[in-house]
């Protein structure tokens, strides 16, 4: 579950002269719906809106995280020019600014409780800051939970299905996603820099090399290399 809560901007600067700027914001997190808030008041708006989004823990998700940016675009409602859609929002006359928030600490089971620079887009103008409040579950205490569980249900019922097999792709994924390279580097750790690779060598790189014995055991990987 992860909970982000825009509490507000302040020093808000505009490319016009405005009496009195309406602000507010636009944002898409993930694969969840697009956010819009209400207007806000001035060069200091408060905006104090959450959003609580229950997020799967999967390798695309992981990756999602480990790699982008929440992106919170600004706008405002009294700027002289017709606003544009978010789609467009880089050539807007009413926008303020784009702030950039890097996700990587969810995936640490990191709270975070920052000021944001927001940028002219396409520029390094700084334009004002935003106040952001991120917390979330430890995904490395929800992994532990979710691998005990699946374990603890294979000793007991012995089912090998097509959810076992995807849940174990995933941690293997979920692994060798925090290794940064291409394809060929990730390839080459299980052959060695051979050609090939053999089931004992795929087997000791995951357990010994990639330190998965906690994960899956010796007969998941007999299993699962059996039906691939």
């Amino acid at each position: 579950m992860v909970t982000i809560n825009i509490l507000g901007a302040r020093n808000l600067k505009t490319k016009y002269t405005s009496t009195q700027i309406a602000p507010f914001f636009y944002y898409q997190f993930f694969s969840f719906d697009e956010v819009y808030s209400t207007n806000g008041v001035g060069n200091n708006p408060k905006f104090n809106m959450s959003k609580v989004y229950e997020v799967s823990f999967d390798a695309k998700a992981v990756e999602y995280f480990e790699r982008e940016e929440l992106e919170v675009i600004l706008f405002d409602d009294n700027a002289p020019v017709a606003g544009l859609s978010a789609a467009n929002a880089s050539q807007g006359d009413d926008i303020i600014g784009i702030c950039k928030i890097p996700l990587k600490s969810i995936i640490n089971g990191l709270n975070t409780h920052e000021q944001y620079k927001v940028m002219q887009p396409g520029t390094k103008v700084v334009v004002g800051e935003m106040e952001v409040k991120m917390t979330c579950i430890d995904f490395n205490a929800q992994k532990e939970n979710l691998w005990s569980g699946w374990a603890k249900n294979n000793e007991l019922a012995h089912t090998y299905d097509k959810e076992w097999h995807q849940n174990l792709v995933d941690c293997i994924a979920i692994r060798l996603a925090k290794i940064n390279g291409p394809v060929e580097l990730l390839f080459a750790i299980f052959t060695y820099g051979q050609r090939s690779c053999t089931k004992a060598d795929f087997k000791q790189v995951l357990l010994d090399q990639l330190g998965m014995r906690r994960d899956i055991s010796e007969n998941d990987i007999e299993v699962f290399m059996k039906s691939n």
